[in-house]
């Protein structure tokens, strides 16, 4: 069987979480499956060498500039000249006539953004306004990452519940082994890192946030001595335009450390070596940080609200994020409670390690299996 991949972010220098996922699933599936053939459909860019082609791998480079063309007409057309017998789309949209079976790649951050999205505006946005259900009806499976995401989904689309599968994400093997400490006051070092600091890990769901969470950042400045706060893939320019439009003295803008993207083999330190990470996303996010962190044996500060609180089994901190209050008062509990924070470490290292990319590849291998060519 040829199975099509669509991959589009694939080759981006920068990768977050969905593009990670996505790369590691097409890497074990690589390993684990010498009976079908895989052809992977990516957007031409510049980190060209991160998937290598194999017997069973074929990389197919699709050109066309605009989103709903590439989606619409491109990959359509670089599907059948492969002669694939399945689509797997992995970023929440697929095309809208698909003459074989298409399956969907769906998490909550999609759902959200599409719920809050307005049809008016920029064209992408009407058109992902339009190209999200349509993907949905015309889909033969979905899959989505926990059983709180399924739910939403099935709540805002009725018609889907059926269709729809949990996979859950994995964890990368290099943060799995804890970072010595000779390791991570090499790359605070590195990173002009201070010794102790407050993390805001890369995230597209979290930035979305961010107002809410530099306003409970600065009232927790106000209630006790702080601790820095490092965010990123930022600019020194965003954090103030937070703050401005959330009106907020910028007294402790010099508490606030901005870094551009972070390779990936240095995360595993600098998670190790944060007091608290934030993951305070509004509701959805992607689990990736969330795991990552919780592996590097750091305390995680995330969302009651959406799927993080079945993600995380008790094993974060979890509280309204949309509150920056809640915020302030989490941050202080993670950093004051030695009880609590031994308790949040303990459990999101033991749940962490029990996701694995291999057991997510099965998974999806299996539905593969399920399609009806």
């Amino acid at each position: 069987m040829k199975i099509g991949i669509e991959a589009r972010g694939l080759f981006r220098e920068k990768k977050y979480s969905k593009e990670v996922s996505v790369l590691e699933t097409l890497k074990t599936l690589q390993t684990i499956d010498s009976q079908n053939e895989y052809v992977i459909f990516v957007k031409p860019d510049m980190d060209n060498a991160c998937l290598q082609e194999s017997a069973n791998v074929k990389v197919v480079e699709v050109k066309g500039a605009a989103g709903s063309y590439w989606e619409q007409v491109a990959l359509p057309r670089a599907v059948a000249r492969e002669r694939c017998h399945m689509l797997h789309c992995t970023w929440g949209t697929g095309p809208a006539y698909s003459p074989i079976p298409l399956i969907l790649s769906i998490d909550g951050e999609d759902l959200s953004r599409w719920q809050s999205m307005g049809a008016k505006g920029y064209f992408s946005n009407f058109y992902r306004k339009w190209a999200f259900p349509k993907g949905l009806s015309k889909a033969t499976s979905i899959i989505t990452t926990s059983e709180d995401e399924k739910k939403a989904i099935a709540s805002a689309f009725p018609g889907t519940k059926a269709k729809i599968s949990v996979v859950p994400s994995g964890l990368d093997p290099e943060f799995t082994t804890r970072p010595d400490k000779k390791e991570c006051q090499r790359i605070k070092e590195k990173y002009s890192l201070p010794g102790r600091y407050i993390l805001i890990p890369a995230c597209p769901a979290v930035k979305e946030n961010m107002t809410t969470i530099l306003k409970g950042y600065a009232l927790y400045c106000r209630k006790s001595k702080p601790l820095p706060l490092v965010i990123l893939d930022y600019s020194q320019g965003e954090v103030e335009r937070h703050l401005s439009k959330g009106k907020e003295s910028q007294s402790y803008i010099k508490d606030i450390i901005t870094l551009p993207y972070i390779a990936r083999q240095d995360l595993p330190a600098i998670y190790s070596s944060s007091e608290v990470v934030l993951y305070a996303v509004r509701s959805f996010g992607h689990s990736g940080p969330v795991l990552e962190a919780m592996a590097c044996e750091a305390p995680v500060l995330t969302a009651s609200t959406g799927y993080m609180t079945g993600l995380t089994e008790n094993a974060a901190y979890t509280t309204d994020t949309r509150s920056h209050k809640e915020i302030s008062l989490g941050i202080i509990r993670l950093i004051t409670n030695k009880k609590l924070r031994t308790t949040v470490v303990q459990k999101g290292s033991k749940v962490a390690r029990s996701y694995s990319w291999l057991s997510s590849a099965k998974n999806i291998l299996g539905i593969y299996q399920q399609q009806k060519p």
